[in-house]
């Protein structure tokens, strides 16, 4: 079911962190939060502040990932660790092999050494320990940072899963290049406004607004503009091979 934001008002002390928030964030998609310096979702949703106005959050179940401090020696016990905050304990050890298999990791990996394991390794972990308690929301904030690229593919390919398969509402917080890449909704806030939302070609056919408002575009979004400054119309690329391709048919 959506997430709806309804005439939210969030302050700190005396000072707005956001006015007269109305925001639909779907079900089954993965929407992005370009980050911005309140991170307002995280606070209504992950820091439970009080706030003004209504939301639809009933009682459902929220996970947060952000490149965790592990407490525990290995894998096992890092679950061990999350089971004693579940509600529903039964069927544990399935729901644990359920987990790490969704993320793509095999049943050995629950042996291992939290130390021996890659920082891409260690966010599958935390993605796996989330996804434990079956969450409505998930959220994962700054999570691909210092990834390359090919470690950035393998979390892309996970959370496509995720939404393809489960009926989650997923939310990433992270920089504007991830979020193009990966996200079917765009969500950017300016100041202690909701500046713009919808699904990314919506957001991105105003460019005009984002550049007045100084909002980062993607490099891919940021080239196909600039070309036509030398009268060049290349359509929007998200992946590097295709937008050479687009440039060379272009200049030919």
């Amino acid at each position: 079911m959506e997430l709806i934001f309804n005439n939210i008002n969030l302050k700190n002390k005396n000072k707005y962190l956001i006015k007269n928030l109305n925001l639909t964030i779907e079900d089954k998609e993965i929407t992005g939060i370009i980050k911005d310096k309140e991170n307002i979702i995280k606070k209504i949703l992950v820091d439970k502040c009080d706030f003004e106005g209504e939301l639809n959050i009933d009682d459902r179940v929220i996970s947060y990932v952000n490149n965790r401090n592990f407490l525990t020696k290995t894998v096992s016990d890092e679950f061990y660790l999350v089971k004693n905050n579940l509600k529903e304990k039964d069927n544990f050890i399935e729901k644990l092999l359920s987990s790490i298999n969704m993320v793509g990791l095999t049943d050995d990996y629950l042996e291992r050494n939290i130390n021996t394991l890659s920082k891409t390794e260690k966010i599958l972990v935390e993605i796996a320990l989330s996804l434990i308690t079956n969450p409505d929301i998930l959220i994962l904030d700054n999570i691909f940072n210092n990834l390359d690229k090919s470690n950035k593919l393998v979390i892309k390919k996970i959370l496509l899963e995720l939404k393809k398969n489960y009926n989650k509402i997923i939310i990433i917080i992270d920089d504007i290049n991830i979020i193009y890449e990966i996200c079917n909704n765009i969500i950017i806030f300016k100041d202690n406004y909701l500046l713009i939302s919808g699904n990314k070609k919506e957001v991105f056919n105003d460019i005009d607004l984002l550049i007045d408002n100084e909002i980062e575009l993607p490099f891919f979004i940021e080239f196909s503009y600039n070309a036509k400054n030398y009268n060049k119309e290349i359509k929007y690329y998200q992946e590097i091979n295709d937008l050479i391709k687009g440039v060379y048919k272009n200049a030919r």
